[in-house]
């Protein structure tokens, strides 16, 4: 099921995605999965819904200890950025690109950058919309011993460069956002953390499931001369008059002797 359901939303089949996705998650608990799910279900306008899909693939993330650990981290955040923004909670999608940026760059993970805790007096986000966006992928924080590009052949092969960009071109989008709202304007506040809360386990909606084909009925028994209900199930037609009502059932390969019919005072055999 998981990978028609990534297949899917690859193929921008967003409602077939999600059932495939929530029948395999019943099973599994694959980051790559619910990245996919929170992506599908954004584009479906179900923001909440991926909001916490994002949420869960980060916790997933961190407990598999995998080699793609950091790139679906990075993806995390940057998929719950998009879902805040489209929540119209913007100072938060804002935190949440950043730390998507910071972790393709090859920042540390439980670095404390307090990006969360950028407020004013009166509790709106601190951000400078040019400054925000006056910088590049790293050349200053360089891992010892790797030169600028040797660590941009090393992003390339990873994919951190390109997370990066996608982080950074949706920066562009939000600053944008914060720039133009008025200054009370709720999607200013923040409150989100760099860990996001720890979603319970959401039971799958019964709506969303791909229901199992209905096993089939073991043959019944036919007595010898009657006619089998799969047999019965055939064309039929009718029409009446003022004194007559024709009934006709189109029935193959049967003699007149090998059919019976009897007349009640409510029904017809």
């Amino acid at each position: 099921m998981g990978h028609l359901g990534l297949q899917a939303v690859q193929d921008k089949e967003w409602e077939t995605g999600v059932k495939y996705l929530t029948k395999a998650l019943e099973d599994g608990n694959s980051p790559a999965w619910l990245l996919a799910r929170s992506n599908a279900l954004c584009m479906l306008k179900r923001h909440d819904e991926a909001l916490l899909d994002a949420e869960h693939a980060y916790h997933a993330a961190t407990e598999r200890g995998s080699d793609k650990t950091r790139m679906d981290m990075t993806d995390a955040q940057y998929r719950r950025a998009v879902a805040l923004y489209r929540l119209g909670r913007y100072a938060d999608s804002d935190c949440c690109a950043r730390w998507s940026m910071l972790l393709a760059e090859g920042r540390p993970a439980s670095e404390k950058d307090s990006i969360e805790s950028q407020i004013d007096a009166d509790g709106n986000y601190i951000v400078d919309p040019k400054a925000g966006m006056d910088s590049t992928f790293p050349g200053s924080r360089l891992p010892q011993g790797l030169s600028a590009s040797g660590y941009k052949s090393m992003a390339s092969k990873s994919g951190s460069q390109r997370a990066w960009d996608r982080a950074y071109a949706w920066r562009t989008q939000i600053l944008a956002k914060l720039d133009a709202l008025p200054a009370d304007h709720p999607g200013r506040k923040v409150s989100v953390t760099k860990v996001p809360p720890r979603p319970k386990k959401q039971e799958p909606t019964p709506s969303l499931l791909i229901k199992s084909p209905a096993p089939s009925k073991p043959p019944t028994t036919v007595a010898p001369g009657s006619v089998s209900d799969e047999m019965m199930k055939t064309r039929t037609d009718f029409y009446q008059t003022d004194k007559l009502v024709t009934i006709t059932l189109f029935l193959k390969d049967f003699k007149e002797e090998d059919i019976s019919v009897e007349f009640f005072q409510d029904h017809v055999s």
